[in-house]
């Protein structure tokens, strides 16, 4: 045995043997032990799984104890600890009354289990629980007395990770039966762009949405994305699964075709998809250049289908320019849920993230400069460091005219002055440009919106 490997063997050895002891030793011993370990590096799974048990022990909450746990896993790919690492927050979420949240956890770690090739494939009785509620609801002219049916697929989408059909009938629920505001846990809320997706729920505005069903598997999720789509009174296209096409090879007439095809069906407007196997490409993209030319002002809808699906269009050579995947990747066994993205102008799209309109932000981009350059400056909470950034950027050996835009994303609750503005004023300098976002952005966002 290489004494690396011993190395590692007697690490975790210590480990366990801390672990095993927690009921007998003290606090202060055991966090002795553990700051000893902790200073071999790499910090282990493990370790933090001890730490977060002794957090436990010391009756800690347990909110802190999954705040502590929530950035020390790399939740893609099984290595040691991590299945432990899942089913120690299923007894977590359990121990704090919540039931939904400990069976996401465990079925997270089963279908990364299986991803992983450690287990075979099984049932996915969750799946198989969605398909079946799925199609009652679906039969159903009205939602006004199925509560419990809605609440239960809710509930599963919930367990399985699909958070936005998750989200899509919690606001379903919302509008139907009065549910007061359901569970928005920091895993939600951290997600990218889900405020976005929200807003475009909730919008009152005229906008489209395009469910885009990638084979008959995600019928069901598809359908049912679209129904609640439209029970909140949204215009909905359903582009279905792609079908060889089989009348010759000539694109254009399958993308006529394909256009054609629109129609009504049940308060859906439906169009059919075809493959083209000598090009070796479908109609959807010709698809929905034609419903954000034809069904919307601003040339834009919000695309809802399955995330490895809307990875493929947007890499397209005739979509990525039109199109974008807007959430994130939680692991490769997970691409199978909805994931969300956006079609066509890219200007109406940031116009709905800035809380402006197209037309404005034409006006800005086409006006005429007001000086040679524009040094841009965004902020977050980076104060101590901005008195320094101003004074250099103002004292240029360079006398001709520039502007210094600084763009504050301070905390948009703050009432009154931000720190970052109080600076700002305190040069007196008309070369200090200020400015406050509208909503809480990335960093690449607070520099577009400045821009």
């Amino acid at each position: 045995m290489d004494t690396r490997k011993a190395k590692i063997e007697e690490y975790y050895s210590a480990l366990n043997g801390i672990e095993d002891k927690l009921g007998e030793l003290d606090g202060k011993t055991v966090n002795q032990l553990l700051d000893q370990l902790f200073a071999i590096k790499p910090v282990r799974l493990k370790w933090y799984l001890v730490k977060a048990k002794l957090m436990l022990k010391e009756k800690k909450s347990v909110d802190e104890i999954v705040e502590f746990l929530s950035d020390k896993c790399a939740p893609w790919y099984i290595y040691d600890g991590v299945e432990e690492y899942f089913q120690f927050l299923s007894i977590l979420s359990e121990c704090n009354g919540d039931i939904m949240e400990s069976k996401r956890y465990l079925y997270y770690l089963e279908r990364l289990k299986e991803h992983s090739g450690i287990v075979s494939r099984g049932r996915d009785e969750t799946a198989e629980e969605i398909k079946t509620l799925g199609e009652t609801i679906l039969k159903a002219d009205s939602l006004q007395f199925m509560e419990k049916e809605v609440e239960k697929l809710k509930e599963l989408y919930y367990i399985r990770g699909n958070l936005y059909v998750y989200l899509l009938w919690e606001m379903v629920g919302r509008k139907f039966y009065k549910w007061e505001k359901g569970k928005e846990g920091k895993w939600i809320r951290e997600k990218l762009n889900v405020e976005y997706y929200c807003e475009r729920l909730k919008s009152k505005n005229e906008e489209i949405f395009v469910v885009i069903m990638a084979s008959k598997k995600d019928e069901t999720d598809c359908y049912l994305a679209a129904r609640g789509l439209r029970e909140l009174g949204k215009k909905v296209f359903l582009l279905k699964a792609p079908v060889i096409w089989n009348k010759g090879r000539e694109f254009t007439q399958a993308a006529k075709a394909s256009i054609e095809s629109l129609k009504t069906e049940k308060g859906l407007i439906t169009a059919n998809v075809y493959f083209i196997e000598g090009e070796n490409k479908d109609t959807r993209g010709a698809l929905l250049e034609h419903i954000v030319k034809n069904y919307h002002q601003e040339e834009l809808a919000t695309i809802l289908g399955k995330g490895l699906l809307l990875d493929q269009m947007t890499a397209s050579k005739d979509m990525k320019t039109r199109m974008e995947r807007l959430t994130e990747v939680d692991g490769d066994h997970m691409e199978q849920n909805i994931a969300v993205g956006r079609y066509g102008d890219y200007l109406s799209y940031i116009a709905n993230i800035y809380k402006t309109s197209k037309k404005e932000i034409d006006k800005e981009l086409n006006k005429k400069p007001s000086c040679r350059f524009s040094l841009i400056i965004p902020c977050k909470n980076g104060i101590h460091t901005l008195q320094g950034t101003l004074q250099t950027c103002l004292h240029q050996s360079y006398k001709g005219d520039y502007e210094i835009i600084v763009s504050d994303n301070w905390d948009l609750e703050w009432e009154g002055e931000t720190p970052i503005y109080k600076i700002c004023k305190s040069f007196h300098d008309d070369r200090i440009k200020y400015l406050r976002v509208p909503r809480n952005l990335y960093l690449t966002r607070n520099f577009e919106y400045a821009f």
